[in-house]
């Protein structure tokens, strides 16, 4: 149950991570600085969730995979659990990839276009919604 509850949170923490750093890099353009500042807060608080629920799951299944009994067992069993098997590398791989997004957004903020700028609004039914038709 545990197991299936970590990696359901981590799964669902990178999504949200993944979504709210997208949004915040291509759709944002003309949205109020409010709206702007909670998608951001939801993006902080996913990094923080992520890697949080990623190290649980790896406690976890570095305790199954060594048939551990104890905390300190499986404290031991991490360096090779985390660099010795495929699913180490794939979440080690996945916590730095995420660290890079964070590192990321926050050293390149997204700059604001004008709306007539933005292609998704140029399209002709967003015209006709500017418009008022």
């Amino acid at each position: 149950m545990l197991l299936t509850l970590t990696r359901w949170l981590f799964v669902a923490s990178l999504l949200s991570r993944f979504g709210a750093a997208v949004f915040l890099r291509v759709v944002i353009s003309d949205i109020s600085p409010g709206i702007e500042r909670r998608c951001r807060r939801v993006a902080e608080s996913s990094i923080v969730v992520a890697h949080s629920a990623g190290f649980v799951w790896l406690l976890v299944e570095a305790g199954a995979m060594a048939e551990t009994a104890t905390l300190a067992e499986t404290l031991a069993a991490l360096p090779t659990v985390l660099l010795g098997t495929w699913f180490g590398n794939v979440l080690l791989a996945q916590a730095i990839a995420l660290a890079g997004t964070g590192t990321a957004l926050a050293l390149f903020p997204r700059r604001r276009r004008a709306a007539s700028r933005n292609r998704f609004l140029r399209l002709p039914m967003c015209e006709r919604l500017r418009e008022g038709a």
